[in-house]
C-alpha cells in the first residue's frame, strides 16, 4: 500500500521530531473524530489535534496508556498456540454510540481517536490502520528517544 500523502511532513524527518500535532490533526480531519492525540509509550503526549485541549490530551494519554497496556496483559492470558507472539494492534472502547479507538502508530508511540456518535467503527479503524502503516516505519528512532 502506498504511503498516505496527507500524512506526509515537510522538513524534519519523522524520527527527528518530538512534536507530531500535524500528523495528529490529518488523522482528525481524515476521521471526521472528535479528538485524536499521539502519545508515547509511557505516556508523554507527542501530538494532538488543535481542537483538543493540553488538559485533555495530558488526561487521554494518561489513560490510555494504562489501558493499552492492561489490555496487552488481558490478551497474553490465553495465547494462541503456534501463532508466536502477536503484537496488539488496537483496544476499542464503546461508549453508548461512539468509540475509544487506542491503537499502535509505532515502536513507541500510540493513537487515541475519539469518535463522534454513530462513527462507522471499521471505517475510522482502516483510517487508523493507513495512517500507523505510514506513521510507525518514520518514527522508528523515537523508540530510543
Amino acid at each position: 500500500m502506498s504511503s498516505p500523502g496527507r500524512y506526509r511532513a515537510s522538513g524534519t524527518p519523522l524520527a527527528e521530531r518530538r512534536d507530531y500535532s500535524e500528523h495528529a490533526q490529518r488523522l482528525f480531519d481524515d476521521t471526521g473524530a472528535q479528538a485524536v492525540v499521539l502519545f508515547t509509550g509511557d505516556g508523554i503526549i507527542a501530538g494532538r489535534n488543535q481542537e483538543a485541549s493540553q488538559e485533555q490530551a495530558e488526561q487521554a494519554s494518561a489513560i490510555c496508556t494504562s489501558l493499552f497496556s492492561t489490555a496487552l496483559t488481558a490478551s497474553e492470558l490465553f495465547p494462541v498456540d503456534g501463532a508466536g507472539e502477536l503484537p496488539l494492534r488496537q483496544v476499542t472502547v464503546e461508549d453508548g454510540n461512539r468509540f475509544v479507538i487506542v491503537a499502535q502508530a509505532g515502536s513507541n508511540v500510540r493513537v487515541v481517536v475519539y469518535t463522534h456518535p454513530g462513527a462507522d467503527l471499521g471505517a475510522v479503524s482502516y483510517k487508523i490502520a493507513r495512517f500507523a502503516e505510514y506513521f510507525a516505519p518514520k518514527v522508528a528512532g523515537r523508540a530510543q528517544a
